[in-house]
C-alpha cells in the first residue's frame, strides 16, 4: 500500500478565520506563525526554543516507568544534563502552579 505524507501534523482552526498549520517543517511552521504574529516573532522563537529543549531531552532517555525511583535515578547517570533540563522545567511548571494557586 503506498503511503502519501501530510505535509502537516495539526491544523489550528483560531477565531477569525485565522487558520494555522503546523508543519512537519519546522521552519515553515514558525514562519507561518510568525507571518500571523511578526510583533510576537521574538517571544514566539524563544518559547519554541524551550520546548524544543525539552522535547530532545525527552528525546534523549529510554523512558520507560517515572515511577521507578531506580530506574530514574539509573538515567540520571546516563543523562544528567538531560534530566536536569527536565527537571528544571518541572520545577518551574509546579512553581507556576503554585503560584496560580496562592493568588
Amino acid at each position: 500500500m503506498q503511503v502519501v505524507p501530510d505535509p502537516t501534523t495539526v491544523h489550528f482552526h483560531l477565531p477569525n478565520n485565522l487558520s494555522v498549520r503546523v508543519h512537519k517543517e519546522y521552519d515553515k511552521f514558525i514562519d507561518e506563525l510568525t507571518s500571523y504574529f511578526p510583533h510576537e516573532k521574538e517571544g514566539i522563537l524563544k518559547f519554541y526554543s524551550e520546548c524544543w529543549k525539552i522535547f530532545n531531552a525527552l528525546n534523549s532517555l529510554e523512558l520507560k516507568s517515572l515511577e521507578e525511583p531506580l530506574y530514574l535515578f539509573g538515567q540520571f547517570f546516563q543523562k544528567p544534563l538531560e534530566c536536569l533540563t527536565l527537571g528544571t522545567f518541572i520545577m518551574f511548571i509546579l512553581n507556576c502552579k503554585a503560584t496560580n494557586f496562592n493568588s
